[in-house]
């Protein structure tokens, strides 16, 4: 804002050549709030150029220099703040606060000194000439150093934009303004090229005003240049074009807006330097499409903080152009096995923005102590190096044999810790932090002997050798020579000692002699066994020591060990022990032999504790090798005839013993055709045989079955009544398969009973398809009737939903009473009585829509019924003898009677049954299941 004195003297002016009247339009409190004058041009502007030429003249500190007006300290924090950005001065003395006295020139700052430039223009001259785009540079310096020549008239916004648009480049503005320089620059300097000129500014909505003054500094920056020897002849600058003069030009420009960079953050807003939240002005190329990083030439603060005349910079610029601006911060530091060096994670800023994040570099030149420290734990004392070095070998092998010695003996207490053998190459190798000084090292050593340990080096005391000797690398049995894995790992699978077994050994090893094959074990398992033992019998064993030194030199090792345990301690202290009271289950995992079987490549095939076990495991294994083999003997498609002879219902499979393994042999039906297969159990062999026998006398029988099925084809009411059941189609494929179910399906084995079957069922067809068809008819009657009273209850509640509830529940009972198979599920007296619950059912539905909430009482009784012989079913075992399925199935029909007997009494019971009696029931049941 102008200052009161300035606003007095425009007032003035109202009235020089005669009264007039003066229009402010702010208001009086803001009037007399505003300063009486304008503050000096040297207490607003920059000192930075002040103050670098201060320091070239050597005129003292700016805090003492004998100014008219004293500027504001902050005003000289800020330039010289400005200076250290563009490297143009540097510390002197550390100590001697923020005073000029304190900073000297740069070669750089010399160079600025001597340019009557803007500060940040000279260095981005200086960078220019580096980069070889100086000439362009020029013109975008002199075109920030005036007023944007671009216009916009209130009333030809659109035409101006229009018009502006053939000028910008969507990636940067200072490339906008040196295009829109390239097209008037050689319009020339005569009065027809200066109407020219006029005429396209006009065209353009420039300021013909503006661009003569850019167009005289642009002069005026160009003849200091070439007075000061800056500038280099036309001929001997090398042209750059496309991207490598992008980045030249901007790269130059970065170097003197460092502290205007921002990094995106979303859409056009930035986060500028200093935590500063920057937008780019709506009036930029790149508004709307500014890249993850960019410059500004100035950040103007109105209503927010503005980013103009702005483009987009790559990061990679930014920390070699920031130099010793840039902050550096490191964290992880860790070992590096394929870089063999400590490594730690690099992070850099410019004033306050991250620019390189996570990059790994050495961490040796940051922290040698600390990266020391860290090569000796990780690369030597763990070993983790990319190539293994010979006294690293030498070592690890040495730590690994007292580590075994460890697992075999149960004990962490031998081996020294990892600071004593960090400490031993510490003593060694000071400072050293990566693997080619450490060569280098060796070399001028000549033998890495200095860094080879002893067992000395790495014993805390010396372990007992015979109590290793008790622990053997490989143990005898069967005639095998079994490798002895040791570990102590408590509470994981592999603890204790594990034997590891060549498959092909498995059957031979003879398991009741395994438990002596490790003699170090059996003092520990001993005394654990004792102490195990019931107390009748551990208060005659005491003391435990003794008894136990006693077995082991006395106690014959030979067969089980609960058996020589029981036998010697009754013969030597009188004592009866069971073999079943020792606590061989309760043992700890370690104290049981664990047994690995590997095959020839060494790779585990299977692993437990019970040798017992992994035998039955491999014997099932080699059974179903021979199961395999017998198949591709038995095995038989495409049968159209009994032309195969006597089809045995079992053959076994491994040797001749009572227990040897056994197959079943059944015709089956398959995918293309009928086939003979082997079947591991024999009822499954059975079901799949009669369905095999069906379908092969069914292919004899083809022409009678077509009569058959002419004849069944359902008609009058049988033809209504189907609807009900799911159609017509579906009735007469029922009504087929019972008669093939009743006839056809047998357990025949030779050919001739075969040809006996067919002759004696062949004039049966037609009659049993009479008889089937009259035996169906009582049952969809009845599942019609009911079928259709639900239809009809359902369109009467429309819109009811606990009645509607009501009958879907029942309609489920529909299809489980009448399934699509019933007529094979049940037998023909069981047929009578389901016509009869389809009609209980149907009272029910009738008289549960009257009286609704009874209905649903009962109705969970007869859930809680069904439910409770749901899980039984679910619970039952496949193996379940035929005694415990038939009382199931019975149980399932009385709870139908019992249906019978609460919804619909006028049918009567077939059977006593009551709510009692039901009960009973239940409880027999699930004493005999």
């Amino acid at each position: 804002p102008i200052s009161r004195s300035s606003a007095d003297q425009r007032k003035g002016r109202c009235g020089r050549v005669q009264n007039g009247i003066c229009i402010r339009l702010f208001s009086e409190e803001d009037f007399l709030s505003r300063p009486l004058y304008t503050p000096p041009e040297i207490l607003r502007s920059s000192l930075a150029g002040v103050i670098l030429r201060m320091l070239a003249l050597d005129l003292g500190d700016i805090d003492t220099f004998p100014f008219i007006d004293r500027p504001a300290p902050k005003s000289i924090r800020d330039g010289i703040d400005i200076l250290l950005e563009l490297g143009a001065i540097e510390t002197e003395d550390k100590d001697n606060g923020g005073s000029t006295s304190s900073y000297r020139l740069t070669e750089r700052g010399g160079i600025m000194a001597e340019l009557p430039l803007d500060p940040r223009i000279s260095r981005i001259i200086i960078e220019a000439r580096k980069e070889g785009c100086l000439p362009e540079i020029v013109v975008i310096a002199a075109a920030l150093s005036i007023q944007d020549p671009r216009e916009r008239p209130a009333d030809k916004e659109a035409q101006a934009d229009q018009a502006h648009a053939k000028f910008k480049d969507p990636a940067s503005d200072f490339s906008s303004l040196l295009g829109l320089w390239q097209r008037c620059y050689n319009r020339g300097k005569s009065p027809q090229a200066q109407n020219r000129l006029r005429r396209f500014c006009r065209d353009h909505f420039l300021s013909y005003r503006r661009m003569r003054e850019w167009r005289e500094i642009h002069d005026q920056i160009l003849s200091i240049l070439i007075e000061k020897k800056l500038f280099p002849r036309k001929e001997t600058i090398p042209r750059k074009q496309g991207a490598d003069l992008y980045a030249a030009l901007h790269r130059s420009i970065l170097s003197g807006y460092l502290g205007h960079i921002a990094q995106k953050k979303e859409k056009n807003l930035y986060t500028a330097t200093k935590d500063r939240q920057a937008m780019i002005f709506p009036g930029s190329g790149l508004f709307n499409r500014g890249g993850s990083w960019i410059v500004a030439a100035e950040m103007v603060e109105t209503s927010r903080l503005f980013a103009r005349t702005v483009a987009n910079i790559e990061s990679d610029w930014l920390e070699e152009i920031g130099g010793c601006l840039c902050r550096r911060t490191y964290c992880s530091p860790h070992w590096e096995k394929d870089r063999g060096e400590v490594v730690a994670s690099e992070q850099v800023t410019l004033f306050g923005l991250i620019i390189v994040a996570g990059r790994p570099v050495s961490f040796g030149r940051i922290d040698p102590v600390e990266a020391a420290r860290i090569f000796i734990r990780s690369a030597l004392v763990e070993g983790n190096v990319k190539k293994p070095l010979p006294f690293l070998v030498h070592n690890q092998a040495l730590i690994g044999k007292i580590e075994d010695i460890e697992e075999k003996i149960r004990r962490r207490d031998l081996l020294v810790d990892t600071e004593t053998m960090a400490q031993f190459y510490e003593d060694r190798l000071p400072g050293i932090s990566d693997i080619r000084t450490l060569q280098h090292v060796i070399r001028e050593k000549g033998n890495d002997l200095f860094l080879r340990m002893c067992e000395d080096d790495l014993l805390v005391k010396a372990p007992d050798s015979e109590e290793i000797a008790l622990f053997p690398e490989t143990v005898s049995a069967g005639g095998w020579q079994l490798d002895c894995i040791y570990q102590f790992a408590p509470g994981k699978p592999e603890d204790g000692i594990t034997l590891k077994i060549p498959v092909q050994a498995i059957p031979s090893l003879p398991a009741a002699s395994l438990d002596w094959t490790v003699p170090g074990l059996l003092k520990e398992k001993l005394m654990a066994l004792l102490r195990g033992l019931p107390k009748e019998y551990r208060k005659r064993l005491q003391p435990f020591s003794h008894t136990c030194d006693a077995i082991l030199k006395e106690m014959a090792q030979e067969g089980p060990l609960p058996t020589a345990l029981g036998r010697f301690i009754y013969e030597r202290f009188g004592v009866d022990i069971p073999a079943d009271r020792w606590p061989l289950e309760e043992l700890d995992d370690h104290l049981k032999l664990r047994f690995s079987v590997v095959d020839g490549n060494d790779q585990v095939l299977a692993a437990g504790r019970d040798i017992g076990i992994l035998q039955q495991e491999f014997l099932e294994e080699k059974e179903s090798q021979a199961f395999a083999e017998a198949r591709r003997t038995w095995d038989k498609d495409d049968v159209t005839a009994w032309d195969f002879g006597e089809l045995p219902r079992r053959i076994r499979l491994t040797g001749k013993s009572p227990n040897a393994a056994v197959a079943f042999p059944a015709l089956a039906i398959e995918e293309t055709g009928i086939g003979i297969r082997l079947f591991r159990s024999e009822p499954e062999a059975g079901r799949a045989h009669r369905k095999g026998v069906r379908a092969l006398l069914a292919l004899r029988f083809r022409d009678e079955l077509k009569h058959l099925c002419k004849g069944l084809v359902p008609t009058g009411d049988l033809k209504l009544w189907a609807a009900a059941f799911g159609g017509v189609k579906i009735l007469e494929n029922a009504l087929i398969d019972k008669v093939l179910h009743d006839l056809f399906e047998a357990d025949v084995r030779t050919e001739s009973d075969f040809e006996a079957l067919g002759e004696r069922v062949r004039p049966q067809i037609l009659p049993r398809g009479q008889a089937v068809l009259r035996m169906a008819g009582p049952p969809l009657k009845a599942l019609y009737e009911a079928t259709e009273l639900l239809r009809s209850l359902e369109a009467a509640n429309r819109g009811n939903g606990p009645v509607l509830s009501f009958l879907a529940e029942l309609r489920e009972e529909l299809s489980r009473l009448l399934p699509t198979d019933f007529l094979i599920r049940f037998e023909e007296d069981r047929l009578f009585h389901i016509g009869r619950y389809l009609r209980a059912l149907a009272i029910r539905a009738e008289r549960g829509t009257l009286h609704l909430d009874k209905a649903f009482e009962r109705g969970k009784e007869i859930r809680d019924l069904t439910g409770w012989y749901a899980e039984r079913l679910r619970d039952l075992p496949p193996y379940a003898s035929e005694e415990k399925r038939q009382a199931l199935a019975e149980f399932v029909w009385m709870i139908e009677e019992y249906k019978v007997s609460l919804f619909a009494q006028e049918l009567k019971t077939s059977i006593p049954v009551s709510r009692k009696r039901i009960e009973t029931r239940m409880g027999d049941i699930q004493r005999m299941l």
